[in-house]
C-alpha cells in the first residue's frame, strides 16, 4: 500500500526562511482520512476510539471455524481450532478513521473466550496482528470478552499496577463489530517491545511460563504435565539481534529456568505460588502484595507469568497478565491452600518500607480515578461507584496483608539447582515424556556449545539456541535447557558507593574514578576506549560529572554489531533513575555508541557539552529533562538524539554532527527556544508522532532544515512548529506529518 503523493504546499509558514520546501512521500503504514501529525497527542488517548471493525474475506470459513470450537468435544479450546484468518481492521476515531490489513485468530485457553450475544450469535476472545498501522502504538493485541477479565476489574487492576512502576499493558473497553456483530470488548496489548516502552523499558529478553505441556498435549489430562512445564522466551527475534542480546538472554533465561524447577518440582509443598528469580525477591514480593490485595492472584500462577529482565538494573521485573482480579473482600484461599499458608513464603523477606510509602501516595492520586473513568465507559456500569467500593474493598485488604506480613519470621531458603535438575529428569521419565534435556550452554566467539544429560555435546547455531529456548525445540524434537550458561567474555564491574551519593555508581574494571565530595564533582577517565561509567538512582543537585575519554577517530560502528555492550550499555557516561538539578555534565571522547546517555530521570541540567563524540553526542530514553546551556562540538552521528519523553532546551550549540543535530522519535516532546547549528546532514528531524516547537534559531551547512515523518509502524507522522528560524537549505515533511507555526 503506498501513499498518494500531495501537492506542494504553497505558502510557508511565517517567519521560515529556506531555499527550497518539499513534501515527500513515505512507505504508508495505514489508509487514514486524516494527517496522523496532526493528531498527536489524540492517538494515544483511548477516549478517541469510537469502534473497531473487523472484516474477514472469507466469513464463511471464519464461521465454520468457530462452530467447530463451540462443539468441540474439549473443555479447553483445541490449538489447531486457532486458525489466523486475513481480516481488515478499521479504526474509527473521533476525527476520522484508519484501515489496516492484518489477522484475526481465537484467543483462551477454555470456552469461556466464546459466548453470545443477546440475539444468540456468538462471539468471541480475539487475538489481532496488523500487517501495516497501529492502534495506540500497538501493533499486536487481544479483544478480550470482559467477563473473561472480570471487566471493570482488570482496567483498574492495570492502572494501579502502573501507577506503582509495574509493566502493565494498556487496558480499555471499547466497542467492536466483527462481521456486523457489535459487541462491548476488552482492548488490551500484548507483551512486546512497544509494551516495554509504554512502561518506559527499553527493549530487552521477555519470558513466560511454557504452557505446551499443559493442556491438549497427547495423551495426558490437563495440567498432569505441570510438574515439566518450565518457562520459554517470547521475543527469539532481539536473541538474534547479536552477540550481547544472545549473551543476556541466555543467562537471565538460565536464571530464570531455576526458579520455575525449584516451583514444578514442589508443587505439593508449602512453595505454590513462589517465584522470585535471580536477586529480585522485592520487585516480585510488592507485585504479589498488590495482586493479593486485589484478589487477583491468578497471575502468579508459572503458566501465567511473564517476565521483563531489565539489563540496567540485572534484574527481572514481572510482566501483568490474567490476574482474574476481584476488588471484594480478600479470599482465605489461594491455589487451594490457606492464605496465611500462602503469605508465609511470598513475604518471607517483609516489604520495603518505600513500597508501602509510595502505596499511601496512590490513595492520594486523582490520575487513576480519571483514566478509569476514561477506559470504563463502555462497560455497562456506574463507573464511579464501582471505582469507591473497588477502593475501600482495596483498602481494607492492604491493611490486612500488612498485618499478617508483620508477623512473618524470615525463612526464605533455595534448593541446590543440581539437586533440582535431577529431580526433574527422573520425573521425565516416571511421566514416560520424550524431551531431550541441556543441562549446560557454553558460548564462545564462534559458536553455542550444549551439554546433554547424557554428557554427550553438541554445537548449537544461534537460530537453534534461539529455538531451543523460545519453543522448547530442537531438530523438531521437545527439548528444554535447564542448567547453567556459561561464556568466554568477563563480566566483572567495579561498584562504588559513598555515604554522600544516595545511590550507586557501577563502571569497568579499566575506568579510572575521582570523587571530590566538597565541590561535589566525580571526574572519570577511560584506560580503554570502551570503558564506561553507570550512574543509578543518585540525586546530582549541584553536582559536577566530568568524563574524559581516550582520544579516538569518529568512525561508526559497523551496522551489524548491536548499539549496546553486555551489560545493557550504551553510553560513556550513563545516568538512570536520577534526579538532576543544578547538574553540569561533560564528556569528551572515548569509542561508545552514546557520549552522554540519561535514562528513566527527570529534573533540569544547567551545562552539558559534549566534545568529539564518536557517535551519538547525547541520547535521552524515557525522561523529562530541561537543559539549560549545551553544546555539542562534533559528533559521528546524531548530537542529540531523544525519545519516550518530555524535554526542553533554552539555548543549544550543536557543530558538525555526522547525521542529525537533532533528532526527536516515539511520541517525545521537544521545546527549544534558541537553537544554533552549523553542519549536518539534517538540521532538526521530528519522527513517530513527535512534537518539536522552535521558537527561534540559525540552521546552516546542511542538506535538510528541518524532517518531519513516519519511521515506524507503532507510530504515526509527526509535528514541527517553528518562528524565526533561518536556515539555507530544504524542508522534508513527508505526507502525513505537518510544518506549523510556533507557540511561545
Amino acid at each position: 500500500m503506498t501513499s498518494k503523493i500531495f501537492k506542494s504546499v504553497n505558502n510557508h509558514v511565517k517567519g521560515f526562511f529556506c531555499v527550497g520546501f518539499l513534501i515527500i512521500a513515505t512507505q504508508a503504514f495505514s489508509e487514514c482520512t486524516f494527517k496522523t501529525g496532526d493528531f498527536v497527542s489524540d492517538l494515544k488517548n483511548s477516549r478517541n476510539i469510537d469502534l473497531i471493525e473487523i472484516e474477514t474475506p472469507k466469513s464463511a470459513r471464519y464461521v465454520r471455524n468457530l462452530y467447530k470450537t463451540i462443539v468441540s468435544e474439549t473443555e479447553n479450546i483445541p490449538p489447531k481450532l486457532k486458525k489466523k484468518f486475513k481480516a481488515k481492521i478499521t479504526i474509527h476515531y473521533k476525527f476520522g478513521k484508519c484501515v489496516f490489513e492484518g489477522s484475526i485468530r481465537q484467543h483462551g485457553d477454555w470456552k469461556d473466550h466464546i459466548s453470545f450475544s443477546e440475539g444468540g450469535t456468538p462471539v468471541r476472545s480475539l487475538n489481532v496482528k496488523l500487517k501495516n498501522g497501529n492502534l495506540l502504538s500497538a501493533v499486536e493485541f487481544k479483544l478480550l470478552l470482559p467477563e473473561t477479565r472480570g471487566g471493570a476489574n482488570e482496567i483498574l487492576t492495570t492502572l494501579i499496577l502502573r501507577y506503582m512502576g509495574i509493566i502493565s499493558p494498556e487496558t480499555f473497553s471499547v466497542v467492536t463489530k466483527v462481521n456486523g456483530i457489535q459487541s462491548v470488548m476488552l482492548f488490551q496489548e500484548n507483551a512486546r517491545k512497544e509494551l516495554l516502552e509504554r512502561n518506559n523499558r527499553r527493549e530487552s529478553a521477555i519470558f513466560e511460563g511454557d504452557e505446551k505441556l499443559l493442556w491438549s498435549f497427547k495423551d495426558y489430562d490437563n495440567f498432569e504435565l505441570e510438574p515439566l512445564a518450565l518457562s520459554r522466551m517470547t521475543n527469539r527475534n532481539w536473541f538474534l539481534k547479536g552477540s550481547s542480546s544472545s549473551t543476556i538472554a541466555l543467562s537471565s533465561f538460565s536464571s530464570l529456568q531455576k526458579s520455575y524447577l525449584r516451583y514444578s518440582q514442589d508443587i505439593e509443598g508449602h512453595e505454590t505460588l513462589v517465584m522470585y528469580p535471580g536477586s529480585s525477591y522485592h520487585d516480585f514480593a510488592e507485585y504479589a502484595f498488590l495482586l493479593t490485595a486485589m484478589n487477583a492472584w491468578h497471575a502468579l500462577r508459572p503458566h501465567n507469568r511473564k517476565f521483563y529482565y531489565n539489563m540496567i538494573k540485572k534484574k527481572f521485573e514481572p510482566i501483568y497478565y490474567d490476574g482474574n482480579a476481584s476488588f471484594t473482600s480478600i479470599e482465605q484461599k489461594m491455589h487451594g491452600r490457606l492464605r496465611s499458608e500462602v503469605i508465609k513464603k511470598l513475604f518471607s523477606k517483609g516489604l520495603n518500607q518505600g513500597f508501602t510509602s509510595k502505596l499511601e501516595a496512590l490513595f492520594l492520586s486523582e490520575k487513576i480515578l480519571l483514566g478509569f473513568l476514561d477506559r470504563a465507559n463502555n462497560l455497562e456500569i456506574n463507573a464511579k461507584d464501582f471505582y469507591q467500593n473497588a477502593w475501600q474493598e482495596f483498602s481494607r485488604n492492604i491493611k490486612i496483608l500488612k498485618d499478617e506480613i508483620a508477623q512473618i519470621e524470615n525463612n526464605f531458603s533455595i534448593q541446590n539447582s543440581l539437586e533440582l535438575n535431577s529431580q526433574y529428569i527422573k520425573r521425565m521419565h516416571m511421566f514416560n515424556v520424550d524431551q531431550i534435556i541441556y543441562v549446560k550452554i557454553e558460548k564462545n566467539r564462534k559458536h553455542f556449545i550444549g551439554t546433554l544429560d547424557n554428557g554427550l555435546t553438541n554445537i548449537l547455531s544461534a537460530e537453534e539456541t534461539a529455538r531451543l529456548i523460545s519453543n522448547n525445540e530442537y531438530n523438531g524434537k521437545r527439548a528444554v535447557f535447564i542448567g547453567d550458561f556459561i561464556q568466554d567474555t568477563d563480566m566483572t564491574l567495579k561498584k562504588f558507593k559513598h555515604k554522600s551519593l544516595d545511590g550507586e555508581i557501577v563502571m569497568s574494571r579499566g575506568l579510572k574514578v575521582a570523587v571530590g565530595l566538597e565541590e561535589k564533582s566525580i571526574f572519570f577517565e577511560q584506560t580503554q576506549k570502551t570503558d564506561w561509567a553507570l550512574l543509578k538512582g543518585i540525586n546530582l543537585t549541584n553536582w559536577k560529572i566530568v568524563f574524559n575519554g581516550v582520544q579516538t577517530k569518529n568512525q561508526l560502528v559497523p551496522k551489524e554489531e548491536e548499539r549496546f555492550n553486555i551489560h545493557g550499555i550504551t553510553g560513556c557516561l550513563t545516568i538512570y533513575n536520577s534526579f538532576l538539578n543544578n547538574t553540569d555534565l561533560e564528556v569528551s571522547g572515548g569509542r561508545c555508541e552514546d557520549s552522554l546517555n540519561i535514562i528513566s530521570s527527570t529534573g533540569e541540567a544547567r551545562n552539558v557539552k559534549i566534545i568529539r563524540a564518536f557517535s551519538d553526542a547525547i541520547d535521552v530514553d524515557f525522561s523529562s529533562i530541561i537543559i539549560d546551556h549545551i553544546v555539542v562540538e562534533g559528533a559521528g552521528n546524531d548530537c542529540y538524539d531523544v525519545s519516550g519523553g518530555d524535554y526542553a532546551i533554552k539555548s543549544a550549540l550543536f557543530k558538525r554532527c555526522g547525521d542529525k543535530a537533532i533528532s526527536v522519535g516515539e511520541g517525545s516532546i521537544l521545546s527549544v527556544q534558541d537553537l544554533y547549528i552549523d553542519k549536518a546532514n539534517i538540521g532538526v528531524s521530528s519522527k513517530d508522532l513527535s512534537s518539536v516547537n522552535i521558537l527561534a534559531g540559525d540552521i546552516k551547512n546542511v542538506s535538510t532544515c528541518l524532517e518531519a515523518k513516519q519511521k515506524k509502524q507503532e507510530f504515526g507522522g509527526a509535528q514541527i512548529k517553528n518562528k524565526n528560524l533561518v536556515c539555507d537549505g530544504p524542508n522534508q515533511i513527508e505526507s502525513n506529518s505537518v510544518l506549523l507555526a510556533a507557540t511561545p
